[in-house]
């Protein structure tokens, strides 16, 4: 079903969506998780490669541009968080990430189950 299919966009769903992180980050800025240890150690090198460059933002540049950027700096906060958090337990590490890197992980996920749809 395409959108034209599906009709337009409900409003008050997409303030409401808004609302409602805004009141589960409120409540809940940290979420603890377990990753496989060897996405930590990728996240752990992101974040050395990343971290001098955080303010770097490119006027200009394309959408698809902007948003592989975006996920790279999202990855390094994850690294950031398994260094000062990170606990190692058998095969995987247990971190306590910000809300915000768990929320960009999920969207990203769900953002190529949706092109694969496509």
């Amino acid at each position: 079903m395409n959108i034209a299919q599906r009709g337009s966009p409900d409003p008050f769903a997409s303030d409401a969506l808004v609302t409602l992180g805004q009141v589960l980050l409120a409540d809940s800025p940290f979420v603890d998780v377990r990753i496989p240890v060897e996405m930590a150690d990728r996240a752990r090198s992101a974040w050395e490669r990343q971290k001098d460059r955080a303010s770097e933002t490119l006027l200009g540049e394309s959408e698809p541009v902007r948003t592989e950027r975006v996920r790279a700096w999202a990855f390094a906060l994850v690294g950031l968080a398994v260094m000062e958090t990170g606990r190692q337990r058998s095969e995987f590490v247990e971190v306590r990430l910000p809300a915000s890197a768990f929320s960009r992980a999920i969207c990203a996920a769900m953002d190529e189950y949706a092109a694969e749809d496509m």
